[in-house]
């Protein structure tokens, strides 16, 4: 269908009505530019209706009410410098974003119920504009092997993911200034890759190393690659750092909540009454971006010579967020965050390398090489099978129909629940 014979104005109207045939309709008649504000919409629809669990997002909104709906000017004020001195006080999480748009939404707008209609907002522009620079296609057939590297890198961090509405939507923000970095050349990237420190305290460390890739594009892959590979086996003097990190108020926070002396009993425990999806799907998230990044390596792409326009850039991105991972592994939560922010950048290397059918070499043995890349989607497996856990989950029974309605419904339900009454 030509957009010049269709009223645009039909699918959003479809969309607002009936998500899933808007979703088809949108997917099936337009192209990406018309898709795009679309699938926003559709992304911020879910937000709004979301059904909240025990996280991030419902401690955020529920703080609103707490906190910021009678909160004078004056005192939000003396709280914003006392973020930045790293100083929060209570009834804030001492990040800027939360405390700019708890207050927007919650005392200048008086809409604390629809806060996450705000967050989605953010976090779908972010993600869909990532996808967008990744990508490209070339018009040609591509087979089962390709769709499930692109479907994996679509759902690494899906949208199920802005109930950690500081963590990824700092983390979409930090990829997609990286990608447009390298694409263009301009320091207002970089400024953009710096506002993630806005979204969570933990992006002053995180950003680290999407800056240091900057500097080391000119470095030999044999340099790049060491590095990773000896970042295994290095060990941190783990008390030093522990004292330095306390040495603000929020760092104090931060350690009494996240450092465990002995990691591995403590994420056993969290694991205990987890199902295998669950279980494994959390494992493979933070685990598996070694594997990709091992594979790539196996498969040859171990000299720049093989890579091509930013793709050696995002490998070493890739790299050295986990390197950082390695390195800070005393710390569960941070590693988790540090090694799934590799893994944003992995599966979109491999996704780049998938579209221009890099993988295959038919100088090489392709039996082997696709035998490897079957490996790692298999492993990965259990995490795509928890990510439509979660959507089933968290997405609200009016996303099949009417969502504008659960905007303001104080009694929602998720398509898990609902499907239970008849189950």
């Amino acid at each position: 269908m030509s957009i010049r014979n269709a009223d645009i104005r039909i699918y959003y109207l479809l969309t607002v009505v009936t998500p899933p045939l808007g979703l088809i309709a949108s997917i099936r008649d337009l192209s990406w530019q018309f898709r795009k504000p679309i699938l926003l919409l559709l992304i911020t629809l879910f937000g709004g209706t979301i059904v909240l669990q025990t996280s991030d997002g419902y401690v955020l909104k529920q703080m609103i009410y707490d906190h910021y709906l009678d909160l004078s000017s004056e005192q939000w004020w003396s709280e914003f410098k006392q973020i930045i001195m790293f100083k929060p006080q209570e009834g804030t999480k001492g990040d800027l974003f939360s405390h700019i748009a708890s207050y927007l939404i919650g005392n200048v707008l008086r809409l604390p119920s629809q806060y996450f209609v705000l967050v989605s907002l953010l976090y779908g522009w972010f993600y869909l504009s990532s996808l967008e620079a990744v990508l490209t296609w070339q018009g040609r057939r591509y087979g089962l092997i390709f769709w499930s590297i692109i479907v994996l890198f679509v759902s690494y961090r899906f949208v199920d993911s802005m109930q950690s509405v500081r963590t990824y939507t700092g983390a979409w923000i930090l990829f997609y200034g990286v990608i447009q970095f390298y694409r263009s050349h301009k320091w207002k990237y970089v400024v953009l890759m710096l506002s993630s420190v806005l979204f969570h305290f933990a992006f002053f460390i995180l950003v680290i190393p999407a800056l240091v890739a900057i500097l080391a594009r000119k470095l030999p892959a044999y340099a790049i690659i060491s590095i990773y590979i000896f970042s295994f086996f290095i060990n941190l003097p783990v008390d030093n750092l522990i004292l330095q990190l306390q040495q603000t108020e929020l760092g104090q926070e931060k350690v009494a909540g996240y450092y465990k002396e002995d990691p591995d009993a403590y994420i056993s425990t969290l694991e205990t009454d987890a199902n295998w999806y669950k279980k494994y799907g959390r494992w493979v998230l933070s685990r598996g971006p070694h594997f990709i990044l091992f594979l790539l390596i196996i498969l040859g792409f171990n000299t720049k010579s093989n890579f091509q326009g930013i793709e050696w850039a995002v490998f070493t991105t890739a790299i050295l967020f986990a390197v950082l991972g390695n390195l800070g592994n005393f710390i569960p939560v941070f590693y988790n965050r540090a090694m799934v922010n590799s893994g944003m950048y992995a599966t979109a290397l491999l996704a780049m390398l998938a579209i221009r059918n890099a993988l295959y070499d038919p100088r090489k043995q392709q039996i082997f090489r696709r035998f490897l890349i079957l490996i790692v989607i298999v492993l990965f497996v259990p995490y795509e099978v928890y990510v439509l856990s979660n959507m089933t989950q968290f997405t609200s029974i009016y996303m099949i129909t009417l969502p504008v309605l659960g905007l303001f419904d104080e009694i929602n339900l998720s398509i898990r629940e609902f499907l239970g009454f008849f189950i």
